[in-house]
């Protein structure tokens, strides 16, 4: 599987929740990710070790494996402890697949800024 390496700009409100969606394809065709397993790793800098993330998720491909599409969801409680304040705070952060041959690519990469959230009463904080 080859998958062209997007570098992206994410944003968030601290305390939110965030879907993302991907989709997979290989020569324009979607790639059957039955069996594959995804993790989004961020981080405050690309050098901390993965134990010392701010927060690495993982999941396995929902429902439609053959479509080559699949989500992930950043959990409110995957920011909840940053110190946000009236700043953001930027992470570095990848998106990467292990398929059934247990290889690994990278799908995404990129910034994940994490802003304050105006409406306070709503955050998990």
């Amino acid at each position: 599987m080859t998958a062209p390496l997007k570098q992206v700009h994410r944003s968030l409100f601290h305390g939110r929740t965030m879907l993302l969606r991907f989709t997979v394809t290989r020569g324009g065709s979607p790639l059957d990710l039955t069996s594959a397993k995804f993790t989004l790793t961020a981080k405050r800098d690309v050098k901390d070790a993965d134990v010392d993330a701010v927060f690495q998720l993982t999941t396995a491909i929902n429902s439609a494996p053959t479509t080559g599409v699949f989500e992930m969801e950043i959990p409110k409680t995957a920011t909840a402890t940053l110190a946000v304040g009236e700043d953001s705070e930027d992470l570095v952060y990848d998106v990467v697949v292990e398929d059934v041959a247990s290889k690994t690519y990278t799908l995404e990469t990129g910034i994940l800024t994490v802003f304050p959230s105006p409406t306070k009463a709503e955050e998990l904080v």
